[in-house]
């Protein structure tokens, strides 16, 4: 549906700008802070399941590394496996 594509595209580009934000400021406070939090409270009543956000992730990772430099790509890969262990399953559904 045209409701699902624009929200996520607005994700997708929410978590680019936030990445972003992280190598302009060189720490991931803002994700810690803000865009984590958003998402732990949002994506749950939306019915977001939380693997769509990894894949996310995963999907903007193969798009950097396909477009940008290996040299350009290396500013973001620290940043991107921040992402990807803050937001992996074990972070939000963590074993019993």
């Amino acid at each position: 549906s045209e409701i699902v594509r624009t929200s996520s595209i607005r994700d997708v580009e929410m978590f680019q700008i936030y990445l972003c934000l992280c190598v302009l400021e060189d720490n991931i406070r803002s994700v810690q802070q803000e865009l984590f939090p958003l998402c732990v409270m949002l994506y749950p009543p939306l019915k977001v399941r939380w693997t769509l956000v990894q894949e996310m992730i995963q999907a903007m990772t193969w798009e950097m590394a396909d477009r940008l430099s290996s040299q350009d790509m290396g500013i973001f890969v620290p940043y991107l496996r921040m992402f990807t262990d803050m937001f992996s399953r074990d972070v939000f559904c963590p074993a019993s």
